[in-house]
């Protein structure tokens, strides 16, 4: 059902940010166990950090209850790809322990890996992509599992500018696994006409812009759960036409 969110606005709007764009994502997972090592547990901890020339990622995968002294394979569902990618492998230690620290720090300089940790592998970059991890066997049965898109803690920010011609945006999306705060500010529309809200593709509200051309939403209609799962994000006008957009995170 499309939500309708009007908004006229009387007074000449403040002008947009412009500044520098910021994304925060920081989450934990509790790895599933899937029965073949009913004692085996894992988590995962990802961090990213990146404003204006400043990119950090990190990725921290820590398992125990192994087998000892053994091999075992990471994969990773990536975006909407439905099949999964080899990320690398690691030995436990003698008291079945595997630790996986992946890190890259980039700036105006280019990427290096973090001192201490291993290199983010290039097809985990960036990691905001990783829909999911699995800890495998060397026989690539899955021991423990991941859903990243559903985590038990996050912490997640957006503040974006988006432009295409004359219409501009300003983009705000700060969010848990409790709550979302959102606003979205647009110019430079056409006055007194009918736009949308679209996520991943489908219109999700409608708003009026005002006679100067300005339009707002200020909600979400997404539970805080499910922020993740919002990978597309446009302003439409009347005709399903996207005006601005952005992909998310």
């Amino acid at each position: 059902m499309v939500v309708g969110v009007v908004s006229f606005a009387v007074q000449p709007p403040k002008p947009l940010s412009g500044g520098t764009d910021i994304l925060h994502l920081f989450l934990h997972k509790d790895m599933a166990n899937e029965g073949l090592l009913t004692n085996a547990t894992g988590q995962v901890n990802l961090g990213l950090n990146r404003q204006g020339k400043a990119n950090n990622q990190r990725l921290d995968i820590a398992a125990a209850n192994l087998e000892t002294n053994t091999t075992y394979q990471l994969w990773a569902a990536l975006g909407e790809d439905t099949n999964f990618t080899f990320a690398g492998s690691f030995m436990t230690s003698s008291k079945g322990r595997g630790l996986v620290r992946f890190m890259q720090v980039g700036s105006s300089n280019g990427k290096a890996p973090g001192k201490g940790k291993t290199p983010l592998p290039a097809e985990l970059d960036p990691i905001s992509n990783i829909r999911a991890l699995v800890i495998a066997n060397v026989n690539t049965q899955a021991v423990l599992t991941a859903e990243l898109r559903e985590p038990e803690k996050l912490q997640y920010l957006v503040k974006r500018a988006l432009s295409n011609g004359d219409a501009a945006a300003d983009l705000h999306l700060k969010a848990t696994t409790q709550k979302v705060q959102f606003r979205l500010l647009a110019t430079g529309l056409a006055p007194t006409a009918n736009y949308f809200l679209a996520l991943n593709g489908d219109a999700v509200a409608s708003a009026t812009s005002g006679t100067n051309g300005v339009l707002s939403f200020t909600s979400l209609p997404v539970a805080a759960i499910n922020i993740l799962d919002v990978r597309t994000l446009a302003i439409w006008d009347s005709a399903s036409n996207s005006v601005l957009s952005t992909t998310l995170p």
